[in-house]
């Protein structure tokens, strides 16, 4: 019997006693409120931490404008990054290699799994031929062996 509570001497004698049932679900909900909650303290004090250290960070960056129009900090940062990139003439971080596109992986993927394929099909060919070259050899072996008994015999 597998029991979804702790098990004490009265559990085997009223395991059905819908009392027991209802006084276990409760303190179950009752755990799960409190581990919730933990997990919610938890987390506002890591997103409290993160806040402050991104708000010093964009501080520095000039990009402290609380409530501003997001739009406006993102193509003020992607201007700041496009002035930095012209002005020390550096190659683009964004070549082909380093951009990361979906479509593409997928049909590298594909790429991949079909050479894979086509090789395990050359492997198993190229052990089939092997195979059979190597049954022929047999087949003459014997075929010889048989020859050389009749003709001796």
């Amino acid at each position: 019997m597998v029991v979804g509570y702790k098990s004490d001497a009265c559990s085997e004698k009223w395991r059905d006693d819908p009392v027991r049932a209802a006084l276990d679900k409760k303190a179950a909900k009752e755990a799960a409120l409190a581990q919730k909650a933990a997990a919610a303290q938890q987390m506002r004090a890591l997103l409290k931490e993160r806040l402050e250290k991104g708000a010093a960070s964009s501080a520095m960056a000039g990009a402290d404008d609380p409530g501003g129009d997001a739009e406006a900090v993102y193509k003020r940062e992607m201007e700041r990054q496009r002035q930095k990139m012209m002005d020390e003439g550096s190659v683009s971080d964004s070549s082909e290699s380093s951009v990361y596109d979906p479509l593409n992986a997928r049909n590298v993927n594909k790429r991949d799994r079909r050479e894979k394929k086509r090789e395990r099909k050359e492997k198993e060919a190229k052990e089939a031929r092997k195979e059979k070259k190597r049954r022929k050899k047999e087949k003459k072996e014997r075929k010889k062996a048989r020859r050389r008994e009749e003709g001796g015999g």
